[in-house]
């Protein structure tokens, strides 16, 4: 019969290897726990091990691309690391593949890893700790209690018999519940005072420190000094479970007392013992204590961040140990091998201790045991290690005699070396497999058979089954298969054999076991499994031996049979002469069947679980809040959540040609219709970088230099795009000249990137990178190109083109043309309507890169709308009814955390893991949900009532203090803010964030209640209703003061952050700098109108001091634009104009503010204040900003009573003063002498100001006199 070989297209599909028979369709069998088929000893020569490395390599590759699909998840190009396979039969390396991240910054030790670079290990120094143990003292003292071995336990044990809850029970653990995580004890000691502190400066209660001594640096981990303190701290914490209870405890607190009881044993110190263990194993760089040179160690950012020297003392042997990646492969290779101890002890220790909640992990000694991605059951022994910026992995597949090793290093190492472990295993262990099928095929596979008796075993590997399956036995003719059905009573009977392990002393003997089993008998119940192989492996016994009872004779040791004994009969049977030739037949249907069992294996084991993604409706839930409190719109109540998309004429010619024919959909280019395609064809061709734009790439060095600029200076600010990505993607066009089709914008979207680089790189950094390259004239050629192709931006659309108008509404919005800046924010919000950017259900992509990067698009284009509509006084484009996209979550471009802080990120309920630098980017995106309502609920409506305004305002307010409330200390400017001696880079953004979260917090609190500052108080001639249960007038009059307090205390607390000078510096070169500027106007324009309500009170000194704090801000920036001159003439006027009102008040005039202050403060007889408690006029500027502790409070001077009350004064008469003023051309020539020749956002609103006093910095807010239809306000 003719025989083909099938070759797989996977890793994951296989060869199948039979001798002379038919497939058989047999139902699933049921092995003997441990390896079915013998070890392949020649992996490096196997076809299935080839593919799996270019399967690796290639999934690397998807790993680092956000345009294609790893379902393992995205590599960051923040962290670095190795990754090696070896074979303990082998010399060399299986696979190795070594990456040095380039966004890591290196200050000292090697600056590109290979397989002798020192990490960290953390947690796999638990399993070199009790490898060591089990070398030199086996499994002596493993049950004995601990206190034989720690006398100084046994006080402590004592007093656990009165109190169990409180002190552990020493003498039930041992040495084997301690390296099982079966002693229930805690995780780790009691922290120190230093860790306490930082979780009391988070806001936690304080609470009196653990005494003891503690030694350390206390910014990055505090530990007991000797073993002493040690115990003492350890005995500080409470037992967290009984010992030996169900469940695991993970402990890092256990392991010096597994070493003092290994020194107690052998009377040698632990130091001396690891010491022989590196030199029996040849290890070269493996050690407990800091390596005297750092120059092979890899250390991300600095050896303090990293935590590459911290000495934990007494924790060390659980976490502490040094190694490379070579060493490693020695010590895993040593444990597969038994090199240093019995292959018994191995075995013995290779086992679970204790079972998890997790049905797919037990937990040994101290191994992570987890099971093999295949379709049956095997089980991988790991361990995991963590410290500081380190993670790793080492993995022994001991069925197939391989080991897998994972170091990485970087800014999110540990998320990092996980996806490498999933990934290396998803694509190694099924070849493994494959590759012993190929091995046992060679070997063992084939006809043993015996003229004389007449007797025949044929074995066949077959893909989708374990072991060497027996496809034909006969003896003198008889069927012995069927002989054993019959005497079992079952119809008929399959037989595998499997390997035991046992061999001959010369190795040419293999002993193999026989595994009888009856198909039909098949059982769903617990008790009648038919799967109890285990419990009836040897039971057919017949003349003393075991039906089961197979030997292979072999040609040397670990070859090939060419013999096989049945030893119930003593019956030898040569192998036949053709079986050697290896006949391969096609089994189609069991190829298929396999393939697709070991494919559902993978996507069930590897595929990221679809978890229900929080909606927009449900994750930020302060502004619906706040309307549901609120009077609605009754168009907008009565209206869905969520607006049913409307299609284009085209997509409903689509789904009616779709609903006839559901295979079927419009193939044809229907581009120059509204709402088509261009057709099914994809795009695959590559074009030339000037055929996108007129202007030369610039060379790499000064992309390189501009890209950092931008990401420094803008992307944390606004982040639109993946950052290595945007890289990989540069990387290609540099070195080739040509983009994909696909991908035409990225020319136009890259230039937008340099131009903004070009603007925000500091000087120095561009002499000394590119000094022959002229940036300043480049600028405007890159930006003129980018304008140029402006149409075909909108006409190509796509995520680029949203990511170009993005970028460059805030390159024209801080750039002189701001007018142009609100035109491209509506384009590019057409733009992503049009492409579904607003439901995340229609986008039909799992890719978690892809997806969180339309999410950051989209609530940047919310963020830009509101922001427009803010600083223009117009409606926002888009409504919080029309749109469902989820918060984005980290991906790799922004998982820095900040040092010395490890909070959990949770907004509304919603855990997005340990903060990092994009937290921020969440909270903005929720406190502008927030502004939406204010501008929707508060700007623009039709003409309501005042109570209805009101509830509005505080319905709102409580919804910012509640956002306010849970944003995390990383992120709070009175803490991450404190004056450091020099911050780290990372440490410095985090200050940047906070600034910029509470100027923002600040200004919108502002923007809602500004509509009551400018109001005196009510006239009483009118019948008036009552708001919370206060009279009619006094309950409006408490609401107006409440306003006016927290203006007053948003815009002092946005006077005093000039106390952060270093953060404000920092943000120099950044987008950053001019929003603070833009906001702080607004802040500005509060304290005037407080100042000229009454021009010479108290609150009139202490808001000229915060305008003059403000105007200031320019030279604390160190840094100059046309915003920042602008605003400085303006606030220089404004101070004109309020001394000028004090002048004409002190020379004795009765201005019109002041005797409407007069009158406003005289107090009908009987009525009592409902205003907030008077402010203590020493203490005002402290409690207006009480978030800060700031360096330049001007102190107000107290009046003869020692208070002044905010609500005061002539409010409505002190804006018009304004209006007036700033109507006057005097002060439009002032600003624009100030400012000649300089355009910006400010530039055209001061000659305009009759219909815009403010120009385009919300100066809207500040038009005219907030009316209700309701009530009147006191004006004369």
């Amino acid at each position: 019969m003719p025989f083909r070989l099938v070759r797989s297209l996977t890793v994951a599909t296989s060869l199948i290897f039979v001798s002379q028979s038919v497939c058989q369709d047999l139902s699933k069998p049921c092995p003997l726990e441990g390896a079915v088929l013998p070890a392949p000893t020649l992996l490096s020569k196997s076809e299935a091990i080839s593919k799996a490395k270019e399967a690796l390599e290639a999934e690397l590759v998807k790993a680092f691309k956000s345009d294609e699909e790893s379902t393992f998840g995205s590599l960051g190009y923040q962290n670095s690391f190795s990754v090696e396979v070896y074979s303990i039969h082998e010399s060399e390396a299986l696979h190795t593949h070594h990456w040095t991240a380039p966004k890591v910054p290196i200050t000292s030790g090697q600056k590109t890893i290979d397989g002798n670079s020192i990490f960290r290990v953390g947690s796999i120094s638990k399993l070199i700790t009790t490898y060591l143990y089990l070398i030199n003292a086996g499994f002596k003292g493993w049950n004995d209690p601990i206190t034989d071995y720690v006398p100084q336990l046994k006080a402590y044990a004592e007093k656990s018999k009165e109190n169990p809850l409180d002190v552990v029970d020493w003498d039930e653990v041992t040495v084997g519940g301690l390296v099982s995580h079966l002693a229930g004890i805690t995780t780790a000691g009691a922290s120190p005072p230093s860790a306490d502190a930082k979780l009391a400066a988070a806001g936690l209660p304080e609470v009196p420190g653990v005494p003891g001594q503690y030694c350390g640096d206390p910014a990055v981990q505090e530990v007991p000094c000797d073993d002493e303190e040690y115990l003492k701290n350890l005995n500080f914490r409470h037992p967290v479970l009984q010992t030996f209870a169900d469940s695991p405890i993970y402990s890092n607190a256990a392991w010096r007392l597994v070493t003092m009881a290994l020194e107690k044993i052998t009377g040698q110190s632990f130091e001396d013992l690891f010491q022989a263990a590196v030199e029996d194993l040849a290890l070269n760089s493996t050690s407990e204590k800091l390596p005297e040179s750092d120059v092979n160690s890899y250390i991300p950012v600095n050896s303090s961040i990293s935590w590459y020297d911290a000495d934990l003392r007494a924790y060390t042997p659980g976490g502490g140990y040094w190694s490379t990646v070579n060493d490693l492969r020695k010590i895993g290779a040593s444990i597969l091998n038994s090199t240093l101890m019995p292959s018994s002890r191995t075995r013995q220790w290779m086992k679970p201790s204790v079972f998890t909640s997790n049905p797919n992990s037990t937990v040994g000694a101290p191994w992570e045991i987890y099971k093999a991605p295949l379709n049956r059951h095997s089980w991988m022994y790991t361990k995991s290690g963590d410290l500081g910026t380190y993670s790793g992995h080492i993995i022994l597949l001991k069925e197939w005699d391989v080991g897998v090793t994972i170091m990485a290093a970087g800014f999110n190492a540990s998320k990092t070396s996980r996806i490498l472990a999933d990934m290396a295993t998803a694509i190694f262990v099924p070849a493994l497999e494959l590759a012993a099928k190929e091995n046992a095929a060679v070997a063992f596979a084939g006809t043993y058979s015996d003229e004389k008796t007449n007797s025949t075993i044929k074995l066949a590997v077959l893909e989708d089954e374990p072991g060497l399956v027996v496809t034909e036995w006969s003896m003198g003719g008889l069927k012995v298969l069927s002989m054993l059905a019959q005497l079992q009573k079952a119809p008929t009977m399959v037989a595998h054999l499997y390997p035991t392990g046992l061999e001959s002393q010369d190795g040419k003997l293999s002993a193999w076991r026989g595994i009888f089993e009856t198909p039909q008998a098949v059982s769903a119940s617990l008790f009648g499994s038919s799967c109890t192989s285990w419990f009836s492996a040897d039971r057919i016994v017949y003349g003393g031996t075991g039906a089961g009872e197979f030997v292979f004779q072999l040609d040397k040791a670990g070859g090939v049979a060419n013999g096989l004994e049945f030893r119930m009969f003593n019956l030898k049977l040569p192998k036949a002469a053709d079986s050697l030739l290896m006949k391969l037949v096609d089994c189609k249907e069991t190829s298929a069947r396999a393939a697709a069992q070991v494919a559902a294996s993978q996507s069930a084991a590897h595929t990221p679980s679809e978890t229900q993604t929080p909606r927009q409706s449900d994750q930020v839930h302060y502004a619906s809040q706040a309307a549901s409190d609120a009077p609605k719109d009754r168009s907008r109540a009565e209206s869905p959540a969520i607006y049913s998309q409307r299609q284009s004429t085209y997509e409903a010619v689509d789904q009616v040609f779709r609903q006839r024919q559901e295979t079927s959909n419009l193939n044809h280019a229907a581009d120059a219709i509204p709402g088509g395609t261009q057709g099914a064809t994809p795009r695959e061709n590559y074009i030339s970088w000037n055929n996108v734009v007129d202007v030369d790439i610039p060379p790499a060095h000064v992309v390189g230099v501009l890209l950092d600029a931008y990401m420094t200076s803008v992307h944390w600010f606004m982040s639109v795009f993946h950052e290595p990505t945007i890289r990989v993607n540069a990387s290609s066009v540099l070195a080739t000249g040509l983009v994909e089709e696909k991908h035409k914008l990225f020319p136009v979207l890259l230039l937008i990137i340099l131009s903004m680089g070009a603007r925000y790189v500091s000087p120095e950094a561009a002499r000394r990178a590119c000094p022959e390259y002229d940036l300043a004239a480049s600028e405007p050629v890159w930006i003129r190109a980018v304008e140029n192709r402006l149409l075909d931006v909108f006409e190509e659309g796509g995520l680029e083109a949203v990511q170009v108008a993005i970028i460059l509404k805030s390159y024209w919005l801080y750039g002189n043309k701001p007018k142009r800046s609100i035109a491209i924010v509506g384009g590019a919000i057409k733009i992503a309507l049009s492409m579904k950017l607003h439901l995340e259900s229609t986008w039909g992509t799992k890719d978690p890169v892809e997806v969180n990067v339309r999410r950051r698009l989209w609530w940047s284009l919310y963020v830009a709308d509101i922001w427009a509509a803010t600083i223009y006084g117009t409606p926002c484009n888009i409504h919080d009814d029309d749109w469902d996209v989820a918060l984005p979550e980290n991906i790799d471009d922004a998982s820095a955390v900040c040092p010395g802080y490890g909070t959990t990120d949770i907004i509304d309920g919603r855990n997005f893991g340990q903060v990092t630098v994009f937290s921020y980017q969440r909270y903005k995106f929720a406190l502008y949900k927030i502004a939406f309502s204010i501008i929707n609920t508060v700007y623009t409506h039709r003409r309501t009532s005042l109570e209805n305004t009101i509830q509005r305002i505080r319905s709102i307010d409580e919804a910012l203090k509640s956002w306010e409330a849970q944003v995390p200390p990383e992120l709070l400017l009175r803490n991450i803010g404190k004056p450091q001696r020099v911050p780290d880079v990372t440490t410095s953004l985090f200050q940047q964030q906070a600034l910029v979260l509470q100027i923002s917090y600040d200004n919108f609190r502002l923007l809602l209640h500004r509509p009551l500052l400018t109001m005196n108080r009510l006239s009483r001639s009118r019948n008036l209703s009552t708001i919370s249960g206060q009279g009619p007038s006094d309950a409006i009059d408490s609401a107006i003061e409440s306003s006016k307090y927290t203006c007053w205390k948003a815009a002092v607390r946005t006077s005093q952050i000039g106390s952060f000078a270093e953060t404000m510096r920092s943000m120099r070169y950044s987008l950053g700098a001019s929003y603070i500027m833009i906001q702080a106007l607004t802040a500005a324009v509060a304290l005037g109108i407080f100042a000229l309500s009454d021009p010479t009170s108290h609150q009139s000194q202490d808001a000229k001091a915060g305008i003059g704090r403000i105007v200031g801000y320019p030279r604390l920036f160190d840094y100059h634009t046309a915003i920042f001159d602008q605003i400085e003439a303006i606030l220089e006027e404004l101070l004109r104009l309020i001394l000028s009102e004090e002048m004409k008040a002190l020379l004795g005039g009765s201005t019109k503010n002041n005797a409407k202050a007069n009158k406003a403060s005289s107090r009908e007889p009987g009525v009592a204040s409902s205003k907030l408690p008077v402010i203590e006029a020493s203490a005002a500027p402290q409690d207006a900003s009480n978030f800060v502790s700031p360096h330049h409070t001007v102190q107000p001077s107290p009046n003869p009573s020692g208070t002044y009350d905010l609500s005061y004064g002539n409010f409505s008469d002190a804006l018009v003063s304004l209006q007036d003023a700033f109507r006057d051309p005097r002060g439009t020539d002032v600003v624009t002498q100030s400012a000649q020749g300089q355009g910006g956002i400010l530039n055209d609103g001061w000659t305009g100001m009759m219909s815009n006093p403010f120009g385009m910095d919300a100066g809207w807010i500040w038009d005219d006199m907030w009316q209700t239809d309701d009530y009147q306000f006191d004006t004369g």
